[in-house]
């Protein structure tokens, strides 16, 4: 659901057909789909924890479910990867840039524990 979002966004941006082209049109038509983004995102795991809150599960803390949602994420994006580049080739950016925001933090937090 939350690479759907992420499509939603995306596509609100990409398809701007006669609409109007200037880089102030463009930039604030990216800010709302980020605020979009993050909205959607924090609204359904919202709902998503209250709805699972009495159920078992493997973690305690949000860092078990924040490491799950990367991987989930990140699986879930290379599998769009490569069905984007067999069917809609013009589509792939919107999973290859989801994958690059999904290990960014991975990757900083890499660099940041070296000497």
């Amino acid at each position: 659901m939350l690479r759907s979002f992420d499509y939603a966004a995306a596509m609100a941006v990409r398809n701007v057909h006669s609409t109007d082209l200037s880089p102030e049109a463009t930039e604030a038509r990216s800010g709302i789909a980020r605020v979009y983004l993050e909205q959607a995102t924090a609204a359904f795991l919202e709902g998503y924890r209250m709805a699972a809150a009495a159920l078992p599960h493997a973690w305690q803390d949000r860092d078990g479910e924040g490491a799950a949602l990367t991987l989930l994420g990140i699986e879930k994006a290379a599998y769009e990867i490569r069905y984007e580049a067999q069917y809609r080739p013009d589509w792939l950016a919107v999973p290859l840039q989801g994958l690059a925001r999904l290990v960014k933090p991975l990757l900083e937090s890499s660099t940041d524990d070296q000497p």
